[in-house]
């Protein structure tokens, strides 16, 4: 009878520990908007096993209540969820808000829109990081992210 995937994991995590080797790891968690008991949960875990967490923050979703609460999760680091998390594709393509059919300055201009919403609502904790909705973006706007 073969293990499960996450018990093979930690058998494989306990070697590394048993050998002195340390894995370097981060997460994400997608989606943030506002405070919630998951978000409390999430910040918990990260606090008890010092792991950062990437937390993907829609911008145009985002609530007020959500930078004081995360003043209060330093393990937690804010950054650009794409803008309103909203498909754009043909009903027929696969889901994404930044995908070939939207023009290049619609785009950026978007972007640059959720760029300023976080940071006049999380200030310098936001970092300079972009993940977009559904893990896609057109190659043609993911070259100009860096300008942005």
């Amino acid at each position: 009878m073969s293990l499960p995937p996450w018990k093979l994991l930690a058998e494989e995590l306990d070697r590394w520990n048993a050998a002195g080797r340390r894995l370097a790891l981060w997460l994400r968690d997608d989606d943030a908007v506002a405070p919630s008991p998951a978000l409390d949960r999430l910040s918990g875990l990260a606090e008890d096993f010092d792991v950062p967490v990437l937390l993907a923050v829609i911008p145009m979703q985002a609530r007020p209540d959500l930078a004081p609460a995360l003043r209060a999760m330093p393990q937690l680091l804010p950054c650009q969820h794409g803008v309103t998390h909203r498909n754009h594709a043909a009903a027929t393509g696969k889901k994404s808000e930044f995908g070939p059919e939207r023009p290049a300055d619609q785009v950026d201009s978007e972007i640059a829109q959720g760029q300023e919403r976080l940071h006049d609502l999380l200030g310098d904790a936001v970092l300079p990081v972009f993940v977009p909705p559904w893990n896609r973006i057109d190659p043609g706007h993911a070259s100009r992210l860096g300008t942005l």
